[in-house]
């Protein structure tokens, strides 16, 4: 195989682990997108309920206990859905990377033309 050739056949695996990623990329980014909008969807749910509940407290110790307990609840809650979307992204940089894992190991060889 001439170097050409093999110019050629490189830039066509380069092309493929492009696109592949690419597409892995964009299913990454939807699922990402999609935790990122049903946390805030539940949280804004969350939040409306506890002013709710506010609204409603009879004394300000009940609200001191209302407030108490919506804290911990909202702290717990976006750690574990921060924890979630951050391995996400790992597996997202982990996937776009794979594609070209091949290439890096094997770089073309190298030819000399005369």
């Amino acid at each position: 195989m001439n170097s050409m050739e093999q110019f050629q056949n490189h830039l066509n695996q380069q092309r493929e682990a492009t696109l592949a990623s690419a597409s892995d990329l964009a299913k990454h980014l939807q699922a990402i997108a999609a935790a990122h909008t049903d946390y805030a969807k539940r949280s804004f749910k969350e939040g409306a309920a506890f002013f709710e509940k506010l609204a409603s407290a009879r004394s300000l110790e009940e609200a001191v206990e209302l407030r108490t307990e919506y804290t911990k609840t909202s702290y717990e809650t976006f750690v574990a859905e921060s924890t979630r979307i951050v391995e996400m992204y790992a597996e997202l940089s982990k996937n776009a990377f794979k594609p070209f894992g091949g290439m890096i190991a094997k770089p073309p060889s190298q030819t000399t033309v005369q």
